[in-house]
């Protein structure tokens, strides 16, 4: 795989819904604990959130295998022309928030490895710098 593809395999779709006036969405990303599995979040049946999040096609939870770290985010996208930056955030169900910064003009995979007791992702939510 290369670092612009963004075709990553993942086991389930996980969908989520557009909170009105917000820069956040919410549903249940998860993976099973204790196996290699992945999932991806779906919004009306599609992977592609650009319509949604600036910039972003793809978001993937990952179950690592790490001595260090046992889950991991995954986001494939860009920080568009018109934003320096764009700054993503993700509440697990301990309700910590992992960040992860996009500043890259290009597409491609962003990572962002963590560990929690409720690894879950039930909410994601964005803000950009102009």
């Amino acid at each position: 795989m290369t670092n612009d593809d963004q075709s990553r395999p993942f086991d389930k779709e996980c969908n989520f819904t557009k909170v009105t006036d917000e820069n956040m969405i919410k549903g249940v990303l998860s993976v099973i604990r204790d196996m290699d599995n992945e999932a991806a979040v779906v919004m009306d049946g599609n992977r592609d959130l650009s319509s949604v999040i600036p910039g972003i096609q793809n978001i993937q939870l990952e179950r690592d295998k790490g001595i260090i770290y046992h889950y991991r985010i995954h986001v494939f996208g860009h920080c568009p022309d018109e934003y320096k930056k764009i700054n993503l955030f993700f509440k697990d169900g301990e309700d910590k928030v992992h960040k992860m910064f996009i500043i890259s003009g290009h597409d491609k995979w962003h990572t962002e490895k963590y560990n929690s007791e409720k690894p879950d992702i039930f909410e994601i939510s964005w803000e950009v710098t102009e």
